[in-house]
């Protein structure tokens, strides 16, 4: 702002505004209802107006004379305007306050800070309240105050608010230099500084969370090796294809050599390495030993036995399997007939396991397959034996003898008729051949007829006793007698009948006899030879014998030889059947005891020893495998639980001492945090007193994972199915990233606390500080802007009031040359007019009379000259004139005035006014409408005819055209009577000098 200097405005003084103000109120005080009243008023306003333009310029040479003492009020003003500009310490922006925010100290002395850069010296944010009027309301003069007083106590605030203006305006101002230490620029900087420390704290909340993930890091390593050595553990017990078995796979492969574990023949017997490897990396060491126990465990289809259980029962198993043996053998040997007769081997089989009984059911396994070696070994024998067998009925059939019998029963080991039906046998073919010799011309009784005696006629000879005859004939033709018994008879018969007779030959005859070589001699006898009966007969029946011995009975066999073979088919039969009840009992014990092999036996085949193993009722059982087995399946599992033990103990071991790391890394994590937590809420505290900021503590801060997500997923993923259950490892990383959020939360806090005191940063939220600085600034500014508008004020008034006054005499110049010139010309006519009125009125009226009224009224306000009772002339005279109406200029004034005219002046009578001046002419002449029997009627006054009425009552009353019967009766103003009205003398010239006379010029200030 331009500062105004004092001299040059000392020339003009009164504001055109104060000269104009009385006219217009004086003019505008009341209403006039009458053309007098208001000609009165407007005269008295004008001559108020030339009285005050002649105080003018006395008042400017007052000022001239110097500047007058300033008035109480201006002095403790002034006062106050200068404690206005004193500068003060801020609430806020104090070093004493600030420095001792905690670890404030601490961060300046870190970053050279000087403190005195937080001591900020700051002004009132208001602007004192002035109580003065020049400036406000101009020079006035109502105070009692002299002018130039006035324009003393004008130039005096002006200054003031100048020097405030450019102060505030300074302390408004941004620092242009870090050293600044007053008003805002130096708050923003110690703001800058407190933005830097309160970042600093949230740094350090930052550099916490830097530690944890230090920590964690360390935790790491250490904790490495443990979840290495657990993570090879737990892929090994538990397989599968989780992420952490891939892992591992990918890093020690041959830990998942499962056979390579289990590569020896007691668990080979029972798996093979595949089936190893595929169980362990499917499942893992785990699986592999439950797999081992179930399997051990396991009795199938209603076994008696395990493979946990069989060993300490092998003996008994044994025992009941020698039993089962002996019986098969004895079944065999009694049944031995079924084995060759009728069903045959299959028969006997299938009845077998119904024939004898086992404990342990094995009698079940007495099967085809149990014996085929023996069957097989039976059947050539049985049918070797079936082809002599054979051989030897179609021999004897041959010969003439019924073997039936006899070969019924030659498989029939328990029979004691067969020796007897053989000698039957026997008997028939030799005595068949002594049926044969002593048949035809050689019959027995033609023999018995040439026995003679020889010491008898031949009358005594014919007639000779028949008791020997008879007894030859009963020994010879008993076919069930045997040759060797007949010989004996004959003998025994001979000696008894004596030797004195003869048989009498008519020719020579053969006797045969078999030699050592078996072969028939021959030899003959004479036919002169003397042969007792005994002897010739005995002779035969030696033919038969040698027959017997040597002639075939077919092609085949001898019937010597035939008896002999089915002697020895029967003693065949019978070693068949013991030695076929020993081969059944060695096959039972072989298969069923001692296994077909050592490799069945020591179940050394790889996967050949299962559960099926040790039923003893199942096909394929064989004790000494199920004991091989049982004692494998118990070696494997004792080696599986070994290593699962083994791996256990380790992984336990790396687990507890994991769980210790973790522990220990909870703990010291807590003891950080809680240590921040701490310091931060006992600082928020501080800070809470030393700025009312509150410091809420920080919400929802966590202690412990939650169960759901606290542990590792790739234990947890990895045990989900173990039998050992979940293994449940700490995930360190949750724990550090919950403490995160806890920093964060209480971070949060901090900032949100730090925020109320310096706002998110200058320009942005809101902040007590941020607030205050703001606020001071928006103070400064108004404080600024309201002291500049107040100079300004006193700069305009006072520079208002001399160019006003300047503009006034001029203008009243101005208007007294027009004045005079106007009163010269227009007065002799007004004079003339008014003369003519006292006798004829409306002849007077006629014409221009409006511009000679106001002509005259100037006049009669001429300075000390205006009197009352010309005033009261010149009215008349007008309202004679506006009576009549005549003048073109003037008209019939509107109905609402006719009435009020016409109340004043005769109320009773009236009566036509009376809606007018209660409703008002322009409501009274409303028309309204309304339907009547379906058409629109309109009602209302006829305003147009009631007009009419009034303004002929209204002439009638004050005046018609032509009447002429108004004058007007006062005395002539007195500027009419003057000896002279012209320019020269007289009353015009005495007019203009009093017009000069009311203009005073001031002393030294030019016109």
């Amino acid at each position: 702002m331009k500062q105004r200097k004092l001299a040059p405005l000392f020339a003009v003084t009164l504001s055109l505004q104060l000269v104009l103000s009385p006219v217009i109120g004086f003019a505008a005080d009341e209403k006039k209802t009458s053309a007098s009243d208001v000609i009165l008023g407007t005269s008295e306003a004008f001559a108020t107006s030339i009285q005050a333009a002649g105080q003018i310029w006395s008042t400017v040479n007052q000022i001239k004379q110097g500047n007058q003492g300033l008035s109480g009020q201006a002095a403790f003003d002034m006062q106050k305007f200068q404690e206005q500009q004193t500068p003060q310490t801020d609430k806020y922006f104090n070093m004493q306050k600030l420095a001792s925010m905690p670890g404030m100290t601490e961060y300046m002395a870190m970053n050279n800070i000087n403190p005195a850069m937080l001591e900020c010296k700051t002004l009132p944010t208001t602007l004192h309240e002035a109580k003065n009027e020049v400036c406000s309301l101009g020079v006035t003069t109502d105070r009692g105050v002299a002018p130039a007083a006035q324009l003393s106590e004008m130039q005096a605030y002006s200054n003031q608010y100048f020097q405030i203006n450019k102060m505030y305006r300074n302390y408004s101002a941004d620092s242009n230099s870090a050293g600044q230490l007053f008003g805002v620029g130096c708050m923003k900087n110690a703001m800058n500084i407190l933005n830097g420390f309160f970042k600093y704290r949230l740094d350090e909340l930052d550099k916490l969370t830097t530690n944890l993930e230090a920590m964690q890091n360390q935790f790491r390593e250490a904790s490495r090796s443990d979840l290495d050595a657990i993570e090879e553990s737990v892929a090994v017990l538990e397989g599968g294809d989780s992420e952490l078995a891939n892992k591992v796979k990918s890093k020690k492969p041959d830990l998942f050599d499962f056979g390579k574990r289990f590569d020896n023949p007691a668990c080979t017997s029972m798996f093979a390495k595949d089936s190893f490897n595929q169980m362990g990396r499917n499942k893992g060491l785990n699986a592999i030993n439950q797999t081992l126990k179930n399997t051990m465990s396991e009795k199938v289809n209603g076994s008696k036995y395990s493979g946990e259980s069989y060993s300490a029962s092998h003996s008994a198993v044994v025992e009941d399997l020698n039993n089962l043996a002996d019986k098969v053998a004895k079944q065999a040997e009694l049944r031995f007939s079924e084995l060759t007769d009728g069903q045959g081997y299959a028969g006997f089989l299938k009845n077998l396991p119904n024939s004898v009984s086992s404990v342990n059911g094995a009698n079940n396994l007495l099967t085809n397959d149990l014996f085929s070696d023996v069957q097989t070994s039976f059947a050539e024998k049985s049918q070797k034996l079936q082809n002599d067998f054979n051989t030897i009925a179609s021999e004897l059939s041959a010969g003439g003898a019924n073997p039936g019998k006899a070969l019924s029963i030659v498989k029939n080991l328990t029979t004691e008729n067969f020796d007897k039906e053989v000698t039957t046998i026997e008997n028939q073919l030799k005595n068949g051949c002594l049926s044969s010799t002593l048949s035809g011309g050689s019959s027995l009784d033609t023999l018995l007829d040439r026995i003679y005696d020889p010491t008898a006629s031949d009358f005594a000879n014919k007639n000779a006793s028949n008791f020997l005859k008879e007894k030859l004939k009963t020994i010879m033709a008993n076919d069930k007698t045997s040759p060797e018994k007949k010989l004996s008879e004959l003998k025994n018969l001979e000696s008894v009948a004596g030797n004195r007779y003869y048989v009498k030959m008519d020719n020579s005859y053969e006797v045969q006899e078999t030699d050592a070589s078996g072969n028939i001699v021959t030899r003959v006898v004479d036919a002169s030879s003397k042969k007792s009966p005994s002897v010739f007969f005995s002779d035969i029946i030696r033919n038969c014998d040698a027959q017997f011995k040597v002639n075939k009975l077919d092609n085949q066999l001898s019937g010597a030889e035939a008896i002999q073979k089915l002697r020895t088919l029967h003693s065949s039969y019978k070693n068949l059947a013991k030695s076929h009840a020993s081969e059944m009992k060695a096959a039972l014990k072989k298969k069923l005891i001692e296994c077909e092999s050592s490799e069945d036996a020591n179940s050394s085949a790889i996967g050949s020893c299962t559960s099926e193993r040790f039923n003893t009722s199942a096909a394929g059982f064989c004790a000494n495998a199920a004991l091989s087995c049982s004692k494998n399946m118990q070696s494997c599992n004792q080696q599986a639980e070994k290593f699962v033990t083994e791996i256990k103990a380790q992984k336990t071991a790396r687990v507890n001492n994991y769980k210790a790391l973790v522990e220990k890394n909870k703990k010291d994590i807590v003891k950080i945090f809680d240590s921040a937590l701490s310091k931060y809420m006992k600082d928020g505290e501080l800070l809470r007193g030393m700025f009312g900021a509150g410091f809420s503590s920080p919400s929802g801060i966590e202690r412990e994972v939650p169960e759901g997500s606290r542990y590792l997923n790739l234990f947890t993923d990895a045990t989900s199915g173990s039998p050992d259950g979940k293994l449940l490892l700490e995930d360190p990383d949750k724990y550090v990233d919950m403490f995160k959020k806890n920093i964060t939360a209480l971070k949060k806090s901090v900032e949100d606390q730090q925020n109320q005191i310096v706002g998110g940063g200058l320009g942005k939220n809101n902040g007590l500080l941020a607030d205050h600085i703001k606020q001071t600034e928006k103070n400064y500014k108004e404080v600024a802007s309201s002291a500049e508008k107040f100079a300004d004020k006193c700069d305009r008034n006072y520079s208002e009031y001399v160019k006003a006054s300047e503009q006034q005499r001029n203008q009243q110049n101005a208007k007294n040359q027009e004045l005079q010139s106007e009163l010269g010309e227009k007065l002799p006519r007004f004079c003339k007019k008014y003369e003519t009125a006292r006798s004829n009125a409306m002849g007077a009226c006629k014409g221009e009379i409006t511009d000679l009224f106001d002509a005259a009224m100037k006049a009669a306000n001429r300075s000390g000259q205006t009197s009352y009772s010309d005033g009261q002339a010149i009215a008349e005279f007008r309202d004679v004139c506006d009576g009549f109406g005549n003048e073109s200029s003037s008209t019939t004034p509107d109905v609402e005035t006719m009435c009020a005219e016409l109340e004043k002046k005769d109320p009773a009578s009236n009566k036509m006014c009376k809606g007018v001046i209660e409703k008002g002419w322009a409501e009274l002449c409303k028309k309204e409408s309304k339907q009547v029997d379906g058409q629109t009627v309109t009602t209302g006054v006829d305003c147009k005819s009631l007009e009419s009425q009034i303004s002929k009552k209204y002439l009638g009353t004050f005046g018609g055209s032509g009447s002429g019967a108004i004058t007007v009766t006062s005395s002539a103003p007195s500027f009419c009577t003057a000896a002279d009205n012209s320019n020269r003398g007289g009353f015009m010239q005495k007019l203009n000098e009093a017009i000069k006379s009311s203009v005073p010029q001031p002393t030294g200030v030019a016109r």
